[in-house]
């Protein structure tokens, strides 16, 4: 691969890419002058009918179709600028008899000649078309091409929502007032389009031509054959022709007939007409940033899946409409054309956008002229078939259901086209459903005015709030705009931006953050921390890991708790090797509980990791420290069953003089133990004075006994229910003896050892319920009883 000149610097890059803004405006504003409507409406004037309409349509479009061989001449050139500005010349000249072609005599062949100087004029231009695409993408730097493309789009669609009325306007008065020749009204338009395609050429003239690779092929025939197999050599590119083939072929079926069924059908006059263009390009050009932010962020196939699907539907909308309900149809056709601007700015940003990322850079040329001339072909094509289909179908369907039929069929083959997507592959995309995940969620209009703030702001206190609202609202779309703002020069800014990026929740802000973390100089390592936690990715994992050496203890405690978040067995050994060297309380006790958590997602298949865990987890229970007891019995307890634990656990349970550790070493008991441990914890299950305490050692009891399941739900509910449910175990149970009733009363009075002796007495055959007659009765003894009858 070589490089056919030195780099452009930004400040050339710049500059040409302002100029090119300046043609493509120019551009824009002959069409306005010469296109749509107009070329509909001079075609009519001059007598086409409906066939006349497809082959105007048609023929110039498929001389596009000689981009293709274009593109070769393109490659090949060492000055693509000298060859697109001699190509664009030669194809603006028709343009000049265009203009003088209505002044002509209607008896001469005005409308052959008319679709003939078109043809021509696309003939030529052909040859500028690939050659500028290469040169234009070759100067916008990749990672750009989504706003800076979102960007141009929109100055354009402002330009022709701009340039729309006027024309019209001044056509208006030839053709409805009559208050001067039609013919000069259209000539008028021409010539001074014509105007506006020399100012075009003049910015290309200042435009800097870019530096390129280009691929190493052999010379000549070979060479040529070469050039022109390497596209279709590509498999992914094959599907976007062939999605390319069917979409411009659904996309340009009924094209010019819109326009037609509003001259001839509602009867608009061209002011009305191109006030629709008017709508359609205004809302175009106010969703380009949209679209292009979304481009440069998530790709571009899902956006054209998105965009695509809901352009399908769109020609279903215009049945809505009808010369009767004249005013009602107006609204309607408005309404279209602003969801027809949305749409079909992102369809074409991201579909032109998904064609630059697929064409690899030395290919460019030939990829793009690949697709221009099959679009051209189906593009010519396509307007000759629904010309010949209108007039086939005109002595049998009435006006306007035959507009209808047409339409309806462009929206099948949209939908059509659309299934050939779903193959296309682009390497730099995310998924669809990702993708309208991320916008149902960053819907909400606040978000989206907060990031427009940040990104704007110019102060610190509208930057703060503005990323204060976007944590509040999680807007997954801000991730970029907060990962930036990890740099803000404000120290506030930039925490209050960590923070966010942990209440979205977002993977892809996880390589910043770690950066930022681990930034020598970072003011932000509690924050970053924090947020890596929150978002829990695996790839945190190796990075907090190293904080856990860290000389801060907040900063050790910090990347403790958020390995306990992320719970990944892949941290399990780092926090066992740090709780093995630290001798630091509330450390340990971090720690204790990160390994606790984590413990439940250990394979047991890794059992000489288990069993390292397990000696320094049984270590632990004698530590001075409580709490460090107390979340150590607490991972013992989410380890795998092991009775040759319970000896020692018992010896624990007799010597804890803690109640919160007593509670977590009965729930280690109950694990590890077996039934007859029962008697071990109701030893004392009444001295405890914290009501967390006895339930937990009440439920260690249950679960040893086999229906924790059956207290869990006494110990939980409130009084009134709980009530019930023991009415009904024991009127079960105790059917109609006249014991139920003293017990119950009993009960209700808080006499629960008066209670319990009751129903012993009146069970002799619950072994459970002599174990507990030998126990100081309290409420949780009671409920034991109880549970202990309820069998399922």
């Amino acid at each position: 691969m070589t490089e056919t000149s030195k780099p452009l610097s930004r400040l050339e890059i710049m500059r040409g890419l302002k100029w090119a803004d300046r043609d493509a405006i120019f551009v824009t504003v002959y069409l306005a002058l010469t296109g749509g409507a107009f070329q509909t409406g001079f075609a009519r004037h001059l007598g086409a009918n409906d066939l006349w309409l497809g082959i105007m349509a048609a023929v110039p479009a498929i001389a596009g179709g000689l981009q293709i061989l274009a593109a070769y001449a393109g490659e090949q050139t060492n000055n693509r600028k000298k060859l697109v500005i001699q190509s664009a010349l030669l194809s603006r000249l028709p343009w000049l008899l265009i203009a003088f072609l209505p002044l002509l005599s209607p008896n001469m062949p005005r409308l052959p000649v008319f679709i003939l100087l078109l043809t021509l004029s696309a003939i030529l231009g052909s040859f500028a078309g690939p050659a500028f695409l290469a040169w234009l993408s070759d100067l916008v730097p990749a990672d750009h091409r989504g706003r800076y493309f979102g960007r141009r789009n929109m100055l354009l669609g402002l330009v022709a929502a701009a340039t729309a009325l006027p024309p019209a306007i001044f056509l208006d008065q030839a053709v409805k007032y009559q208050r001067f020749p039609v013919p000069v009204a259209f000539a008028a338009l021409f010539g001074l389009g014509f105007v506006f395609l020399v100012l075009s050429l003049f910015a290309l003239t200042r435009m800097p031509d870019a530096p390129r690779e280009r691929s190493e092929r052999a010379e000549g025939w070979q060479g040529f054959l070469q050039f022109y197999r390497e596209p279709f050599q590509n498999k992914n590119f094959r599907r976007l022709l062939t999605f390319t083939t069917f979409w411009t072929f659904g996309q340009l079926f009924a094209g010019q007939f819109f326009t037609v069924y509003m001259l001839e059908i509602m009867e608009f006059p061209y002011l009305l007409i191109q006030m629709t263009a008017f709508v359609a390009s205004l809302f175009s050009s106010l969703a380009m940033p949209f679209w292009g932010y979304l481009s440069d962020k998530f790709g571009n196939r899902p956006l054209l899946t998105i965009a695509g699907t809901c352009v399908v539907f769109i020609p279903f909308l215009w049945m809505l409409t009808s010369p009767d309900r004249y005013h009602l149809s107006i609204a309607i056709i408005m309404f279209i054309q602003v969801l027809a601007g949305f749409l079909w700015a992102g369809v074409g940003l991201s579909q032109f956008n998904m064609s630059l990322s697929i064409a690899p850079p030395a290919q460019r040329t030939v990829y793009m002229g690949a697709i221009a001339a099959i679009g051209a072909l189906i593009g010519g094509l396509a307007p000759l078939t629904s010309g010949f289909f209108m007039e086939m179908m005109k002595p049998h369907v009435p006006d306007p259901t035959r507009f209808f039929v047409l339409f309806g069929t462009a929206a099948a083959l949209r939908g059509f086209a659309m299934l050939w997507l779903r193959g296309v592959h682009d390497p730099q995309a995310a998924g669809t459903s990702y993708v309208l995940s991320q916008l149902r969620s960053s819907a909400r209009p606040q978000g989206w005015m907060a990031m427009r703030r940040l990104k704007r702001g110019t102060d610190e206190a509208s930057r703060l709030n503005a990323v204060r609202t976007l944590a509040q609202t999680r807007a997954p779309l801000a991730v970029e705009d907060l990962s930036r703002a990890l740099h803000d020069p404000s120290p506030e800014v930039r925490r209050q931006a960590a923070a966010a990026l942990g209440e979205i929740g977002d993977p892809r802000a996880v390589p910043v953050l770690i950066e930022a973390m681990e930034d020598p100089a970072s003011d932000l390592r509690l924050e970053t921390i924090e947020a890596l936690g929150k978002i829990g990715s695996s790839d945190s994992i190796a990075p907090l890991i190293r904080q856990l050496g860290h000389a801060r203890s907040d900063i050790r405690l910090s990347a403790i708790h958020a390995l306990r978040l992320i719970a990944d067995p892949a941290s399990l050994p780092a926090l066992r090797d740090r709780l093995g060297e630290t001798d630091n309380p509330a450390e340990q006790a971090r720690l204790l509980e990160a390994i606790t958590e984590i413990l439940p997602s250990v394979s047991e298949t890794l059992v000489a990791d288990l069993h390292a865990t397990e000696q320094i987890l049984m270590d632990c229970l004698s530590s001075s420290d409580a709490e460090v007891r107390s979340d150590a019995a607490e991972g013992i307890a989410r380890l795998p069953i092991n009775p040759t634990l319970a000896p020692i656990l018992r010896l624990k349970w007799e010597e804890e003089a803690d109640e919160a550790a007593l509670a977590a070493v009965s729930k280690a008991l109950a694990r590890h133990g077996e039934a007859q441990d029962t008697a071990v914890l109701l030893r004392r299950l009444s001295l405890c004075k914290s009501p967390r305490a006895r339930q937990q050692i009440a439920l260690s009891v249950a679960q040893l006994g086999g229906w924790a399941d059956r207290l869990y739900p006494l110990l939980t509910a409130d009084e009134l229910t709980r009530d019930r449910t023991i009415e009904r175990i024991l009127q079960a149970r105790l059917r109609q003896q006249p014991a139920s009733s003293e017990i119950l009363s009993a009960y209700a009075a808080s006499r629960y050892e008066q209670a319990l002796q009751t129903l012993a007495d009146t069970l002799p055959d619950q072994p459970f319920l002599e174990a507990l007659r030998a126990s100081p009765a309290g409420l949780e003894t009671w409920l034991l009883a109880v549970a202990s009858l309820d069998k399922p």
